[in-house]
């Protein structure tokens, strides 16, 4: 018993650190696949816009098909750029379609209509907070690993024919990690409560088997003080039984009264040391029924 004790907690605990080690794990595996999937929704809802941006109002296509050229040399006409094509609102709504079609528009991200690829490029329209982000990322490499960025080319030529501006929309998706994160709130908070759940299931394990210890050694250590208590008077009661039954005793009255009060003592003694073991008994069943009704009247407060 005393060695069972000692290795199942060992057991227990090795099962508890893999079983941590294995959430750990899960969490930091199920966080880099929602940065991906994230990154992925977002940049196929960016090229989409970028699509959209590049096909041509409806005067533009009205130009087109009328064929206009300039008088002089006969020239295409001059490429028409985004923010000539669509206002500001008109290119939100369009990328904040895009991006709902996507199942992205709840990602936070920064973008800007560029002529010219990439942040290098000449603004045409930009949020509020895409130039700042841009100058942190050339200097910070922490921030820039945590900030996928992509450009995507504004270009109609494969639908009409017509030649647009070299015009991109950059996206960036800033904090990434923490974006990741707090999609997963509630995934997170089950794995949390669930190891908390694991962990308190253990403790309360261990320290259960640690009392069951204790109270094996108290229970042994009684046992034996109680064996020896009683062999002394069974020891006395049975010599002095034994010297009554002796004639020489029996013949005394002095003597055999003597006796029969060693006896009448130490049968005194055993039936205390019986009450002592039974009132400890009655105690021990009167506190657990105190704690019954302590923990029964707990749980009707809280469902009350």
């Amino acid at each position: 018993m005393k060695k069972a004790i000692p290795v199942s907690l060992i057991l227990v605990a090795l099962s508890l650190v893999g079983f941590v080690f294995l959430q750990v794990n899960w969490v930091v595996n199920i966080v880099q696949t929602q940065e991906q999937k994230i990154s992925f929704r977002v940049f196929k809802g960016a090229a989409d816009a970028a699509d959209s941006l590049g096909k041509f109002s409806a005067a533009a296509m009205r130009l087109r098909d009328q064929s206009l050229t300039f008088p002089f040399n006969g020239s295409v006409l001059p490429s028409i750029k985004v923010n000539q094509r669509f206002s500001e609102s008109e290119v939100n709504q369009i990328i904040n379609k895009a991006l709902e079609r996507n199942e992205a528009d709840k990602y936070k991200i920064e973008y800007a209509i560029t002529y010219g690829q990439g942040s290098a490029g000449i603004p045409e329209q930009i949020t509020p907070n895409f130039a700042l982000l841009a100058q942190k990322l050339v200097t910070d490499s922490v921030l820039r690993e945590n900030t996928p960025a992509q450009s995507f080319p504004i270009d109609a030529r494969q639908e009409d024919g017509y030649v647009t501006a070299n015009e991109f929309l950059t996206v960036f998706i800033p904090d990434l990690n923490s974006q990741a994160w707090q999609s997963l709130t509630w995934i997170l908070f089950g794995s949390a409560l669930l190891t908390l759940i694991t962990i308190s299931a253990f403790y309360l394990t261990v320290r259960t088997m640690l009392q069951q210890r204790k109270l094996s050694k108290i229970k042994s250590d009684f046992i034996n003080n109680m064996t020896h208590e009683f062999k002394t008077p069974l020891a006395t009661i049975s010599l002095a039984v034994d010297a009554l039954q002796n004639e020489k005793v029996q013949g005394n009255k002095e003597k055999s009264g003597y006796f029969s009060g060693i006896i009448k003592e130490e049968n005194r003694r055993m039936n205390k040391h019986v009450e002592t073991i039974l009132q400890a008994a009655l105690m021990e069943k009167q506190e657990l029924n105190l704690k019954k009704r302590i923990y029964t009247s707990m749980i009707w407060f809280v469902t009350w």
